[in-house]
């Protein structure tokens, strides 16, 4: 079941990187399924919390736990962020911080060096 939601969700982020092609509407359904995906994935992956504060901490361990908490919390203001933003598929959510915020956040948490080479004013 792991193996199948990881697909899915490198799959679906796929789509979610084709904003051009989607379009707004269905850009941020495909972010909201998205989101769920992740949350799945952290609920089969529970174990890794539990581990957290076990066993003796070597540089690699350090590195990896790193990235790992900060690419959720990453994750978690770009979804915030994008919801907050959102127009179509959950409008009550518009406005819960500041549009300007929110644009500035989602666009440097997702993949920075893709505005760098597009010419994204909108993201500078």
């Amino acid at each position: 079941m792991k193996r199948i939601i990881d697909v899915c969700m490198m799959i679906v982020l796929l789509f979610l990187m084709a904003y051009q092609v989607t379009g707004e509407t269905l850009h941020e359904w495909i972010g909201i399924g998205m989101t769920v995906l992740v949350i799945i994935h952290q609920i089969l992956n529970r174990k890794w919390y539990g581990a957290l504060f076990k066993g003796k901490y070597r540089p690699y361990r350090i590195v990896t736990t790193a990235v790992n908490i900060l690419l959720l919390l990453s994750f978690a203001l770009t979804a915030f962020s994008g919801m907050s933003m959102s127009g179509h598929a959950v409008p009550f959510l518009y406005g819960m911080a500041p549009v300007s915020f929110a644009r500035q956040t989602t666009c440097f948490s997702a993949f920075r060096s893709h505005s760098w080479t597009t010419k994204n004013p909108e993201c500078w």
